[in-house]
């Protein structure tokens, strides 16, 4: 018996239901913080009462410490989500399941090319068998045999990608992977809710891929071909994303290719265009993802909204220390964010 055909939804329900619930308690904690907390001490305090304080096991003491908490706290919910529904039966599943992997690994890398330890990388989940392969091969041949471990992976995406541009940052070539796994589960569950949630996840990475690319494509026609033969869509004009990638002024061609998308029309915004595009999609992700995920939880695609709630308030934490670290204003700080202080 395959592992799809040992799937019982009926089983996996009450799993999804706490990671809801586990979802909707982290938003509203940091909710409540945005609301009431000041500087980065009095938001440190409140975030130890959080959730995230309980998963750290200790006293968080810098905003670093707390957005490696946050990413744990997703590793540790999405590991529950793929022993109930296993990413074999559910392509929304193998794909947020992806998200977490490729934190870890480009986490990896970058520690490893600065010449420091890899136990200094701040990992999500040290435990997983992608972490540990990871590390195993690295140990023996460093990261000269990079595309041939990342299809061993299964990441074969990602490894055309490195095949083409061996200086390009892993985390690009994972971006190119992640897109075209949520490609895949946007297709697969096209006429579900899921589709709804899908969808603007999917223009998120396709923005990153263009925006990372962008920088080396026009010296590297090879890594311009590969990324744009991966690069889809859904609501922004992938055929403009594409084109970017042989521009000489990249920012200014990105610019005028997201000029007019649907998603930032008439916001005003405290960071550049590209930013505050993934920032209008990510609030626009929230009011959906809920309202999705209080759908039935034995359907194919009710994985979908429940991982996407759990990753934008991951998202949401790391904004929040990136938005203290760039001198922001409390005033400002929440148009990165997709929730909203109460």
């Amino acid at each position: 018996m395959s592992v799809a055909e040992a799937f019982s939804p009926e089983q996996a329900a009450p799993v999804l239901v706490a990671a809801r619930t586990r979802a909707f308690e982290l938003a509203r904690d940091i909710a409540n913080l945005l609301g009431q907390a000041g500087g980065s001490g009095e938001i440190l305090a409140a975030i130890n009462a959080t959730i995230l304080g309980r998963v750290a096991g200790g006293t968080l003491e810098t905003l670093d410490q707390v957005e490696h908490a946050a990413f744990r706290l997703l590793a540790m919910e999405y590991a529950r989500v793929e022993r109930a529904v296993p990413p074999s039966a559910n392509p929304a599943v193998r794909a947020y399941a992806l998200v977490v992997d490729a934190h870890d690994l480009s986490m990896l890398e970058s520690v490893i090319r600065q010449g420091r330890a890899a136990e200094e990388a701040p990992l999500a989940a040290p435990d997983s068998p992608v972490v540990r392969r990871f590390l195993d091969v690295v140990a023996e041949q460093g990261l000269s045999r990079l595309p041939e471990l990342l299809r061993g992976l299964g990441y074969r995406r990602a490894a055309e990608v490195v095949e083409a541009s061996p200086e390009a940052p892993l985390s690009l070539a994972l971006d190119v992977e992640l897109l075209s796994s949520f490609y895949e589960a946007l297709e697969m569950l096209k006429g579900t809710p899921a589709e709804h949630v899908l969808c603007g996840r999917l223009d998120i990475y396709a923005l990153r891929a263009a925006a990372g690319a962008a920088p080396l494509a026009r010296s590297n026609p090879a890594l311009a071909e590969a990324v744009a033969r991966r690069l889809k869509a859904c609501m922004l004009d992938e055929e403009r994303l594409r084109g970017v990638l042989g521009e000489e002024d990249y920012y200014s061609a990105l610019e005028q290719a997201l000029a007019g998308n649907p998603y930032t029309a008439g916001v005003e915004s405290v960071v550049p265009l590209p930013d505050a595009v993934v920032h209008a999609i990510r609030r626009r992700q929230r009011p959906v993802a809920q309202m999705y995920s209080l759908g039935d939880p034995v359907e194919e695609w009710f994985p979908a909204p429940v991982m996407e709630l759990l990753l934008l308030t991951v998202e949401d934490v790391s904004a929040l220390v990136a938005g203290i670290n760039m001198g922001l204003t409390r005033e400002e700080i929440p148009a990165l964010l997709s929730i909203q202080a109460r």
